[in-house]
């Protein structure tokens, strides 16, 4: 997974692109490299639950 370009959305709406630069071996906590917008930034992932 490190080194791949991934989308982060919220409810659908992308909120950044960038390079993944570290994460949990389960991929529930990745961080993103800094770039020329946004520094390096951590995001935990979660699945969307239906009732």
């Amino acid at each position: 997974m490190i080194g791949t370009e991934v989308e982060i959305r919220h409810q659908g709406i992308l909120v950044r692109l960038g390079i993944v630069d570290a994460a949990m071996p389960d991929a529930s906590i990745i961080w993103l490299t800094a770039d020329h917008k946004s520094p390096r930034t951590l995001y935990e992932a979660y699945e969307a639950r239906h009732s």
